[in-house]
């Protein structure tokens, strides 16, 4: 059944929300009803995920862990859209990303994720990862390192040489492969990965690549999984809306079937896109909202991906005590 959409609330380009607490900046909210998050924040409708009251717990110390392999990582992983200046929300907060991040400052966010009790950097490669890598290992840093592989002109081999915990097939190729026809690649990926002695991960959007390959048995020591299926294509969107959108939509019935498929895998998963692209950070109950239903609907196995832009707060901090107050290992 085709959402509703309310002709009185069109997509509105001067529509404003101020963000004092969060970001501070001013975003333009475009607003459908029907349950969607489109490219703002979440809209009354039907099957809402934020729309229960948050609980008021009281707060454990330690970081919560999971165990990949032999490897024992917090729950909470750093990602690296921010860094490499990779925004949903426009091009000119990608703009400001790519200023903001000098090398100075990515290791500085290692540093200060690290001293915050966050073990794991989730990286997409970029020519600038070794050289900043080398320097934060230099000045006494310990994270671990999983690597996003998008076959760029650097080989798994090369990859590998920076002593990741982990390489893991990128999610947008691993869907355009299942839709193609072309899975066997993804299987060789994880085949080769394996052979340089690293532990093989996929990335998908789709729940039916993790379906496939949990069915199939690979050799894949994990997933990660987004929260949102980000790689539909026009004619998808528009059978679903009835109409194809100018930019990306966050449907809030993609996380509850994400987690359905995340949590009938026997193999640790990562989440991402757990804020739906930096919208569900516009205010802090829904920042937290948004750590309470990942961790409530994933596996205890499981973590998550998150990206911080600390510019204008600490959101290192922030989601450190969302993490622990809900990530906690029960």
């Amino acid at each position: 059944m085709k959402p509703k959409i309310n002709n009185n609330l069109p997509f509105k380009k001067h529509h404003y929300r101020p963000n004092p607490e969060r970001r501070k900046f001013l975003k333009t909210a475009c607003v459908l009803t029907g349950g969607l998050v489109v490219g703002g924040l979440p809209v009354p409708g039907k099957s809402n995920m934020y729309d229960k009251k948050l609980e008021d717990t009281s707060l454990p110390s330690p970081m919560p862990k999971i165990q990949i392999g032999s490897h024992l990582i917090s729950r909470l992983v750093l990602g690296s859209n921010p860094v490499w200046g990779y925004s949903y929300q426009g091009k000119l907060l990608s703009k400001f990303m790519v200023n903001y991040f000098t090398d100075d400052n990515i290791v500085k966010l290692l540093h200060q994720s690290e001293g915050a009790g966050i073990t794991t950097w989730q990286a997409g490669f970029q020519k600038r990862l070794p050289d900043v890598w080398k320097r934060y290992q230099d000045e006494g840093g310990k994270m671990n390192l999983i690597i996003l592989h998008s076959f760029n002109e650097i080989s798994i081999k090369e990859i590998a040489s920076l002593n990741p915990i982990a390489i893991v097939h990128h999610g947008g190729v691993s869907d355009r492969l299942l839709v193609s026809g072309k899975f066997q690649r993804i299987r060789d990926f994880v085949k080769e990965v394996k052979d340089v002695g690293v532990m093989a991960g996929v990335s998908c959007h789709k729940p039916e690549v993790i379906e496939k390959i949990s069915e199939e048995d690979w050799e894949n020591d994990l997933f990660m999984a987004c929260f949102y299926e980000m790689t539909r294509s026009p004619s998808e969107w528009e059978k679903m809306l009835g109409f194809t959108p100018f930019q990306y939509i966050f449907h809030d019935n993609d996380p509850k079937r994400m987690c359905r498929t995340i949590r009938s895998t026997g193999k640790p998963v990562l989440g991402f896109k757990i804020l739906a692209g930096g919208w569900a950070g516009d205010r802090k109950e829904l920042t937290e909202q948004a750590f309470k239903f990942a961790f409530q609907n994933i596996k205890a196995s499981d973590g998550v991906i998150v990206g911080i832009l600390p510019a204008f707060d600490d959101q290192v901090s922030e989601n450190v005590k969302y993490t622990i107050k809900y990530g906690r290992n029960v």
